[in-house]
């Protein structure tokens, strides 16, 4: 059969999980995002053995998984010692039975001794619609020090066509969409799929405006002298 029905009714079950997902492979994109949802999987570390992670909802290629709060366990590290930690959510599909589940993990890294470099553990890629049986998503990367604990996100947000309208943006503030500014650089989380981003002319321009991707951030640059605002217009393009 040439076409098939997604969102219809055929008279019979008819929608397998490969489908759905690319349909919001279609509108949000390939990799793994955090939606505009609930808590957006914020991060905290109330003790320095414990990291929480807030709801959510995160697309992994596709497939939809909510996510509920819940704080997980980090091992001490020794004193002299440093390492790297990853929080990830990991999706697992049996090939055998064909069953899905997903959980928060940590992924711990290995301890060296203070003075070298600690390196990020690995964790597991690949396509879960080709067959790929474990994939993990990072979350955060913890860095430990002894009892110096630090945390910093590594996922990216995807944004609703509501939170993408255009944005006047005063340099030295910061916006209602995360957005910062710094040394005259607007920096700026990327919609969904890797965006455009097109500047109208303020009057503060002095040199041409570059714009650069990088690691799901959209990062736009410019000199800037009187006048510090701009207004900021993010799309997703249609391709």
């Amino acid at each position: 059969m040439g076409a098939n029905i997604i969102t219809g009714y055929t008279g019979t079950r008819h929608i397998t999980p490969a489908m759905d997902a690319s349909v919001y492979r279609a509108a949000f994109g390939a990799d793994e995002y955090v939606m505009s949802e609930g808590n957006k999987l914020a991060g905290s570390m109330p003790t320095i053995n414990d990291f929480t992670v807030l709801d959510g909802l995160v697309s992994m290629q596709g497939h939809m998984i909510q996510v509920t709060q819940e704080t997980l366990s980090v091992d001490t590290c020794a004193t002299g010692y440093e390492r790297i930690d990853l929080i990830c959510l990991r999706f697992t599909h049996d090939n055998a039975t064909l069953i899905d589940s997903c959980e928060l993990v940590v992924i711990k890294g290995t301890e060296v001794q203070s003075g070298n470099t600690p390196v990020e553990p690995s964790y597991n890629t690949g396509v879960i619609d080709e067959g790929a049986s474990i994939v993990d998503m990072p979350l955060y990367r913890i860095d430990l020090a002894g009892s110096t604990v630090t945390f910093s996100r590594l996922f990216v947000r995807a944004y609703s066509t509501e939170e993408a309208r255009p944005l006047q943006i005063s340099l030295g503030t910061v916006s209602s969409l995360p957005v910062t500014i710094t040394d005259d650089r607007i920096h700026a989380e990327h919609i969904c799929k890797p965006a455009d981003c097109l500047l109208s002319n303020p009057s503060a321009q002095t040199s041409d405006w570059t714009v650069t991707t990088s690691d799901g951030s959209l990062t736009v640059s410019g000199t800037v002298s009187g006048s510090t605002t701009a207004t900021i217009w993010l799309v997703i393009p249609l391709e």
